[in-house]
């Protein structure tokens, strides 16, 4: 804790320094009177640009990390479409071709060519599509797993929950 005479504790080595730093200070002040205001100017436009850096890179940062989430959400999807798409195949024949075809149209709806989307109607037609597909998907896999024939309950077990994790 300082005691009323800290300034006495200083050692001798930093008082030199600081008390040149001090009379050459104000030896700049008589000289140029209105370097005072031009100094508390530059230190205003250093803070704002300093902020201004830390703006972008909080922008940059919050982009960066958008960008990675939305691709590892589009592999994600990719991945169970593909998924349910391979194992539609445990499915009985009659209910196969019907579940491998809706799956195939849900990944064609899901992909857009960027830039092929132009106003606010045709973003709507491409997900209005998308979802009439995916409310296909989720009856025709309850057909396929009540369908008579030979399903097992493994095969059931295996085909039901990528198929709900892909969209329906």
């Amino acid at each position: 804790m300082l005691g009323p005479y800290w300034q006495y504790e200083i050692p001798l080595w930093l008082v030199i320094p600081m008390e040149l730093a001090f009379r050459l200070g104000g030896q700049q002040h008589r000289l140029y009177p209105g370097l005072g205001k031009t100094a508390r100017n530059d230190v205003i436009l250093a803070a704002m640009l300093a902020l201004l850096g830390l703006v972008i890179a909080f922008i940059y940062s919050f982009s960066m990390s958008w960008a990675d989430m939305r691709k590892k959400a589009f592999i994600t999807e990719v991945n169970a479409i593909s998924t349910a798409f391979l194992r539609a195949d445990l499915a009985p024949e009659p209910s196969r071709s019907e579940l491998r075809k809706l799956l195939l149209d849900y990944a064609r709806s899901r992909h857009v060519v960027p830039g092929t989307i132009k106003t606010r109607q045709q973003l709507q037609a491409v997900v209005d599509r998308s979802l009439e597909i995916q409310s296909k998907i989720w009856p025709a896999t309850k057909s396929a797993v009540r369908q008579e024939g030979d399903m097992p309950d493994q095969k059931k077990a295996l085909l039901i929950p990528v198929i709900r994790h892909a969209g329906a």
